[in-house]
């Protein structure tokens, strides 16, 4: 997966689970270490200036550091030591002492960037480290105020309540709280993505309140701005995802083997796993997806053969 892609989605998932602070750890991870380290280059993360309660001992991997403390190198910087009672006094990389987490006011200005605002509105937050106000809108000759909420939980309803205007968040809450009825949903992972230069939101004005689109179906319609629609719902995919149905979208109804698949995906074909691939998007894979267990794959044929993408 391309190192942008990654980084994105490591981001909506960071951000859905409340953006909670991470160990360091993190960064040295084969899988995902590239993506997260590309949130620290854009500064949508960053590490704390306090360090870990527990940190272990980088020689045996086992023992725990005691008396860490900062001491001067031989070249005038700081650096950090530690004591192992296995091992005894240790030097520690200052990466590995920090826990990292979200500059959420950042990411909210960063939406605001996305969307046009920063030039005419100065971006707010209204609840702390939950809800931001970005500004204003016009949308068909009618203006919305646009709000960010990463999460929508029962702080934002309450301060939303009776409010108008959209909301941008991760995904889009489903079902919606009648207190935030006249709030159109924005859903970032459906419809945003990271370059490397930083956030960038494509045809907002078509996707505010996408998710509401019961008469659309079980449906492939709105694949290109990775989302589909399951009987009436809205439902994101991950960019992974999205390229593995447009391969089976491009074969017009013809079966499609593993390895072209893993091509697309830039995966080895001997780790091609559709259940890793779907792992979060299971309702997606059953609502679109055939196999005939020989590594072959193609779409399932849907109620209206019109609503597939092209």
């Amino acid at each position: 997966m391309p190192r942008v892609d990654l980084a994105f989605r490591l981001l909506c998932d960071w951000l859905a689970i409340g953006a909670p602070s991470l160990h360091p750890a993190v960064l040295a991870d084969v899988d995902t270490g590239v993506g997260y380290r590309h949130l620290l280059d854009l500064g949508l993360a960053k590490p704390e200036a306090r360090l870990l309660d527990d940190i272990t001992c980088p020689w045996c991997s086992t023992g725990m550091l005691h008396q860490v403390c900062r001491v001067r190198s031989g070249s005038g910087g700081n650096a950090y030591r530690g004591l192992c009672l296995s091992c005894g006094w240790q030097n520690i990389p200052a990466a590995q002492l920090n826990p990292i987490s979200l500059d959420l006011p950042k990411i909210a200005r960063a939406v605001a960037a996305a969307l046009g605002l920063t030039s005419r509105f100065e971006t707010q937050e209204i609840v702390h480290g939950k809800l931001w106000r970005l500004g204003e809108r016009e949308i068909a000759r009618k203006r919305h105020r646009i709000w960010f909420a990463p999460a929508v939980d029962d702080d934002i309803t309450r301060a939303l309540a009776s409010e108008a205007g959209i909301v941008v968040c991760v995904d889009a809450p489903t079902p919606r709280s009648p207190a935030m009825a006249e709030l159109s949903p924005f859903s970032l992972r459906a419809c945003a993505h990271l370059r490397k230069a930083g956030l960038v939101i494509e045809d907002f004005e078509a996707n505010v309140g996408s998710a509401n689109t019961s008469e659309i179906g079980t449906s492939l319609a709105s694949l290109d701005q990775r989302v589909v629609h399951i009987n009436g719902e809205c439902v994101p995919i991950s960019p992974q995802v999205q390229r593995f149905l447009k391969m089976l979208v491009a074969a017009n109804g013809k079966p499609v083997h593993k390895s072209a698949i893993a091509d697309a995906l830039e995966i080895d074909v001997d780790k091609f796993s559709p259940h890793q691939i779907f792992k979060k998007h299971k309702l997606v894979r059953e609502a679109f997806i055939e196999a005939d267990g020989s590594g072959r794959y193609r779409l399932r044929p849907l109620p209206e053969e019109s609503h597939f993408y092209s």
